[in-house]
Order: structure tokens, then C-alpha cells, then sequence
């Protein structure tokens, strides 16, 4: 199951609607947003609303048209999406993008340009592209997609309208999990570590999460009984269990939850749906003898651990200092 792009983004979808009905869409927009919000099929759907033969009267796309698959296919010849080659996406690029946009439709007057992960444009290719929207020409509409607009020229960023793309909310992610057959504890937790649907489908069907899942609850156990066996249980068990740095982020994401929800258990806070109901009789002991306060600087250290591994601190060294930290921060 694939969410809908108007059931994740009823609010863009019906602006973007409106906006290609009565023919008033930007020259160039930048949609920004997580890995996973959505931003690609956002895209491809208001030029679907543009181009669509069988467009409803509010302005939606029917999704089911020639125009509309191909689209989707990135086969539609007045619809271009430029990617990153390798690390970068080249000025060569931009270039034959540019040379593109002084064309006519191919098949109508309207063309749309998408350049996903916009950030990653070298210099050269981005001062081409500023060139060009700088001076727009004919009835084009670019899509600038990035999760990481503050990379981007700031002059580019000017000549764009900006718009926040939100990912699936939890509830949403859950759902297609369930429907898609997920175990109920991948339900419940997988939507907290991750917002992409595709990286959670992936994690619900890989057989070493549960084995992770399993390590970090018992190295986490060991620091909520002050069994300094935990330290050693790091490059015992968990570094077996994170061969890749997608598990090791899974790993962060983890304790980060596992923390939470220890001092929401502190602050008698009830999250919608259990996420450690395991754990809850060992987080009820702990926070009936350590302080809100304590179990806060626990969270804090345990979202330190991205910042550390992120100016290349070593997976081993990050969590044997998280260790001895939230021992201390416990005991």
C-alpha cells in the first residue's frame, strides 16, 4: 500500500489544484521536507494537474489517463526529473535542462522540471540554473525538491516559493504497515524511528532488526539495573548487530524511544499506543527512584549520539560514552 498523495497532503494538494485550475502556478517552487515526505509524488502530481486529459472540475488529476502514467513513469516528454549523477548532479546537466526550457511543449504549452536533491547541485550547475530563473521564459514550472535547503544558494532559494512538505503522520504509517501484514510491535514502533514509508516497509520485512530490537533492549535493561556488563555488552552485541550504518542509525533511534519512553513513564504521560510494554514493570521501577530532571539529561545524551556519530565519532566510542553516561545519569 502507497499512500495516496492527497490523503498525505490534503491541504497542498487541493492549493496545487486550485492553482492549475485557474492557470496561476509559480515559475519555480522548492519543496523541502524529510527523506520520505513525499516530495517527488507531490511534484509529479500537480503537473499530473496540469497535463491530465481527464482532470476532475476541481481541478485534480484522474491519475489513470495516458498523460497522467506517463507522468508517473517519468516518461512524459514535457516532464523532466533530473537526479543526482553519483554524488552530484553536473552544470552538463543543468545545461540540456536549460536547453529544454527554450523549447516548446512537446505535446502542450506547459512543461514542468523536477531536480531532486537540489543541494547536491555543484557550483557551476547552480549559477546555470540562477541564470535561468533569473530570466524565466515560456509557461514552465520547475520543482526544486531538497531535505536540505540551508545548502542551497540563497539567491536561488530567493526566486523559488518555498513549501514545507510534511511526511505520513504516524497513524498513516502504521496503517499501511498493518495492512501490509507488519508484526504488531513493527507497527507500533517502526512509524517513531522513521517517517519514510519506504525505509519502514523495508525495516518491517529485515530479518536483523528484530535481533537489534532484542540487543538494545537487553543492553538498555542491563544500564536500568546498573550492571556495568552493558559496556562491554557494546562491542559484544551491538556492534555485531549494526554492520551498516542504516542499522546503526535504527540503533540511535532505539535508545532515543527507549529513553523517552522511560521518562514519559516518570511524567505518568501516555503515548497513543505502547510502544516497550516489555520494559514497562523495569521503567516503572526506575522512575519511582530517579528524578524527571535525571531521566531528561538521559534523553538529552541519547540525542547526542546522532551529533557524534554525524563529526565521524566511532559507533563504539559514541555508545560505550552513552553507557557510562546514562549509568551515571540512573545510578
Amino acid at each position: 500500500m502507497t499512500i495516496p498523495v492527497t490523503t498525505k497532503h490534503p491541504h497542498l494538494t487541493a492549493h496545487f489544484a486550485r492553482l492549475a485550475r485557474e492557470k496561476k502556478l509559480a515559475h519555480a517552487y522548492l519543496f523541502t521536507g524529510a527523506t520520505g515526505a513525499g516530495k517527488t509524488a507531490l511534484a509529479r502530481w500537480v503537473a499530473q494537474a496540469c497535463l491530465c486529459a481527464r482532470s476532475r472540475v476541481d481541478g485534480q488529476p484522474c491519475g489513470q489517463c495516458d498523460e497522467c502514467v506517463r507522468i508517473q513513469q517519468d516518461e512524459h516528454p514535457d516532464v523532466l526529473h533530473i537526479v543526482p549523477d553519483g554524488q552530484t548532479i553536473k552544470v552538463n546537466q543543468i545545461r540540456f535542462l536549460r536547453s529544454e526550457f527554450s523549447k516548446s511543449g512537446v505535446e502542450g504549452l506547459q512543461k514542468f522540471f523536477i531536480i531532486s536533491e537540489a543541494e547536491k547541485m555543484t557550483a557551476s550547475a547552480a549559477n546555470s540554473l540562477l541564470k535561468f530563473l533569473e530570466e524565466p521564459s515560456g509557461q514552465v514550472t520547475a520543482f526544486l525538491l531538497s531535505a536540505h535547503p540551508q545548502q542551497i544558494l540563497t539567491t536561488i532559494v530567493s526566486r523559488c516559493q518555498v513549501v514545507k512538505v510534511a511526511p505520513p503522520t504516524v497513524t498513516q504509517l502504521r496503517a499501511v504497515l498493518r495492512e501490509a501484514g507488519a508484526p504488531e510491535d513493527f507497527q507500533t514502533l517502526l512509524p517513531l524511528i522513521t517517517r519514510d514509508q519506504q525505509v519502514a516497509m523495508r525495516l518491517a520485512g529485515d530479518p536483523a532488526i528484530p535481533k537489534l530490537i532484542t540487543a538494545i533492549k537487553q543492553w538498555f535493561t542491563r544500564i536500568c539495573q546498573g550492571d556495568y556488563r552493558a559496556f562491554v555488552a557494546v562491542q559484544t552485541r551491538l556492534i555485531p548487530e549494526t554492520p551498516t550504518s542504516e542499522l546503526r542509525s535504527v540503533a540511535v533511534a532505539l535508545v532515543v524511544q527507549l529513553t523517552r519512553a522511560l521518562l514519559l513513564t516518570a511524567v505518568s504521560a501516555r503515548d497513543e499506543v505502547p510502544v516497550f510494554p516489555d520494559l514497562v514493570p523495569l521503567f516503572k521501577r526506575v522512575a519511582a527512584r530517579v528524578s524527571q530532571e535525571q531521566l531528561t539529561v538521559g534523553v538529552t545524551a541519547a540525542l547526542g549520539v546522532s551529533r557524534q556519530l554525524a563529526a565521524n565519532v566511532s559507533f563504539q566510542n559514541a555508545f560505550e560514552g552513552l553507557t557510562l553516561r546514562l549509568i551515571t545519569v540512573l545510578h
